[in-house]
Order: C-alpha cells, then sequence, then structure tokens
C-alpha cells in the first residue's frame, strides 16, 4: 500500500482507469488470485507433498531503492516490501514455510568502484536484511555481472521475448550481429539461476518453482545438472556399468519442476521470420523456447489461448513424436528425450493484482476529480494502443 502513495497523481488515475480491464475478463482476473487460490488449495490438501518450495525469479522478493548521494560510500541502500505483479501472486504461497528459498538476481552497487561482494552496499543491505529476520523465507542471490545483465535483461528479455510473447514485434529491436551474443548471455544468467538453486540442495520431496519469461531454459539446465549427478553416481557403482542406460534411469533422482509465465503467450509465425537471416543455428528461436518449457513437470499460463498457441507450437516442432492427453483440464504432453518421464503438465491459473490496494485509491477523491478532467491519455501497448489508434482512426476518416 506505501508504493501507491507515492505514486503521482496522473500515474494513479490511469491505473485508476485501466482497472476494469485488469481484474475484469473471463480468464485473466478474479476476486481473488486463481493462481494463488490453487496453489494454497493444492497446498493444504497435502501439507507432506512438498517439503519445501525453490523459488526463483529475475526479481527480489522486495524493493531496492539506492541512496541519491554518494551511495557507492554509504551503507544506506533501503529495502522495502514490494507489490509487484509476481509478487502478489506468488508471495502467499512462498511465505507458508521458512524453509522456503527464492532465488533472485543481483548485481552490484556501481561496477567503476571494483568492491568485492562483501564491501558492496548493496549486498550488504541484503545481507542485513536476510539476517533481521523480517523475511518469511530463505532468500539466496544470483550476483551477475552488469554487463551481462544488460544484454540478459534489456538485450534478449525485455527487447525480444516481451515484445514477442505479448505479439508486439514491432518493438523488437535486435541487430543481427548482437543476437548471437544476448542469447548467449541470456543463457549464461539462466545457467547461473539453475547452479544457484542446485546450492539449496534440492531433493525430490522438493518443488521448484521458476517465474516467467527472463528464466525460460533454467529447467533445461537443472535437468542437464540431473544427468551429470547420475553419471557420477554410476561411476562410484561399477558394477552397474553392464546395464548403463537403464541404470541412469533408475539412479537419477529427479527434481520436481515447475514454471509459471506472468505474460500472455502469443508467439506468432512472424516472430520466426523476424530472425530468419540469422546464423543456423539461432534461426529458430521458437524451438529452443518451446524445449526449454518442455523441460518442467508443470507449465503455468494465464489463458487457454496462450496454453492452445504453446501446444500448437509444440506440435507444430515435434508431430508425431508428441503424445497428449487431458485430464481434469489439465493438458499432459510427452515427447521422448524432451519432457519428463512423466511428461509435461500445461495448465491454466490467472494472476490478479491486490484489489483491495486499487479500490481504496480509487475511492479518494482527489483521483476521481481529476479523473473528471482527463480527456486524453496513451494506452500502454498491452491495452491495445496501435489497435486503439487504427480504430478512431477509420472511424473519423470520411467515407467516399
Amino acid at each position: 500500500m506505501k508504493f501507491f502513495n507515492h505514486l503521482p497523481p496522473k500515474i494513479l488515475i490511469f491505473l485508476f482507469l485501466i482497472f476494469p480491464f485488469v481484474i475484469g475478463g473471463k480468464e485473466r482476473g478474479s476476486p481473488r488470485s486463481v493462481l494463488e487460490k490453487t496453489a494454497l488449495t493444492e497446498r493444504t490438501a497435502s501439507t507432506t507433498k512438498y517439503k519445501r518450495i525453490i523459488l526463483a525469479s529475475n526479481a527480489p522478493p522486495f524493493h531496492l531503492e539506492k541512496p541519491k548521494k554518494d551511495f557507492v560510500h554509504t551503507n544506506e541502500w533501503k529495502i522495502e516490501p514490494s507489490s509487484g505483479g509476481l509478487v502478489t501472486a506468488v508471495e502467499p504461497v512462498i511465505k507458508s514455510n521458512e524453509e522456503n528459498v527464492w532465488v533472485f538476481h543481483v548485481t552490484l552497487s556501481d561496477p567503476e568502484y571494483m568492491l568485492t561482494p562483501k564491501e558492496d552496499p548493496k549486498l550488504m543491505a541484503i545481507e542485513t536484511y536476510k539476517n533481521s529476520g523480517k523475511s518469511n523465507f530463505g532468500l539466496s542471490m544470483v550476483l551477475i555481472e552488469l554487463e551481462r545483465f544488460d544484454k540478459f535483461y534489456k538485450g534478449m528479455s525485455n527487447n525480444i521475448l516481451w515484445p514477442a510473447f505479448h505479439n508486439i514485434l514491432h518493438k523488437i529491436d535486435v541487430k543481427n550481429e548482437d543476437f548471437n551474443e544476448i542469447l548467449k548471455e541470456y543463457r549464461e544468467v539462466n545457467k547461473q539461476f539453475a547452479k544457484k538453486i542446485v546450492e539449496s540442495n534440492p531433493t525430490e520431496n522438493d518443488f521448484i518453482w521458476i517465474q516467467d519469461y527472463h528464466l525460460l531454459f533454467v529447467g533445461e539446465y537443472l535437468r542437464e545438472i540431473e544427468v551429470e549427478n547420475a553419471k557420477k553416481l554410476l561411476v562410484k557403482t561399477k558394477k552397474y556399468l553392464v546395464n548403463n542406460k537403464k541404470y541412469l534411469m533408475k539412479a537419477k533422482e529427479s527434481f520436481e519442476l515447475g514454471f509459471f509465465l506472468h505474460t500472455p503467450f502469443n508467439l506468432t509465425e512472424n516472430f520466426v521470420e523476424k530472425f530468419e537471416n540469422f546464423e543456423e543455428k539461432f534461426k529458430n528461436l521458437t524451438k529452443e523456447i518451446i524445449k526449454g518449457m518442455l523441460s518442467f513437470d508443470k507449465v503455468g499460463f494465464q489463458t487457454n489461448k496462450d496454453r492452445d498457441i504453446f501446444v500448437k507450437w509444440a506440435k507444430h516442432f515435434y508431430k508425431k513424436k508428441l503424445h497428449k492427453t487431458i485430464s481434469k483440464n489439465i493438458i499432459i504432453i510427452k515427447i521422448i528425450n524432451i519432457t519428463p518421464k512423466k511428461g509435461c503438465n500445461l495448465g491454466v491459473y490467472p494472476a490478479t493484482i491486490k484489489i483491495d490496494d486499487f479500490t481504496s485509491i480509487a475511492e479518494k477523491e482527489e483521483i476521481i476529480n481529476e479523473a473528471k478532467k482527463l480527456r486524453d491519455e496513451k494506452m500502454a501497448n498491452t491495452l491495445g494502443e496501435v489497435n486503439s489508434s487504427l480504430a478512431l482512426n477509420d472511424l473519423i476518416t470520411p467515407k467516399e
């Protein structure tokens, strides 16, 4: 709630006006997050199913604010509760057990000062927060070099994946010579997350829950770690070497992997065509995305449409190899050597916002009065800026 109090009036008015779009609709949004409700129901129905939840997201479960002056020479970084959509959706589940762990990225305060992680004020502030007892769960940081993070976050996540998943392809901004490098760094960050998750010593009794389009390949790398662990175990038990493949499958203690996409999944054929002139191995990024997501045991989408598009692409790439079944509104896809042995379970779990926070702000007198004066406002891309403009132009253009 504190977050909203600091927003400028015009921003609050904008939120007030789009509020019905955010919570409305047949599938997106509900009086209570369906994702939260489903997760809590499953959790309480079988409290012994998972010992821990190890959650991974690009963003931390709190808001970091740097000091305005000489922040490198002080330890004044502020840490406050986050009211972002991702935290709103998953925090009720993750904070239900103090043994749960949240894995997130962090960069140094300022690389120009060449501080070590132990000397860095931002990292020191996070460590202080971790040891203060204010968090209801464990915190685990993935330290990423700033240059790598820029290519991972701005280059790949924001300039390619976000507009691609929203089917706003004109917003994709990448040069051919840059593409190989930013995809490489994106994968490296995903690999760092996978390694950090393994440091939490997950077992078959834990649930590893990966969040959003920043971390599409984490599941794939965790599966590779599974195989490596099995091979190491195989070497220690030489008497099973004769039946190598069979023992590998038996020895492998599988991770339970879940993935939830907080954006639409609206990849189109045009996205593939956007990269047709790139090097051969990167020509079909869409297939890499589908393959990476299929490595999870469970994948959650916001709408049936998003899930249907994903299934369509999976069928396109794997055709006769794909086996599809439906059980209790869950689509189960099995592809040998691609999905887990029991298949990849695709579900639909719409996530919403903290409705009480928005309604209390919308009812403020100053917001209501300012809203009445507002006549012209630019809408965000996801609310149909382009289509709305075209429709208005068509409406006011004289017909011959």
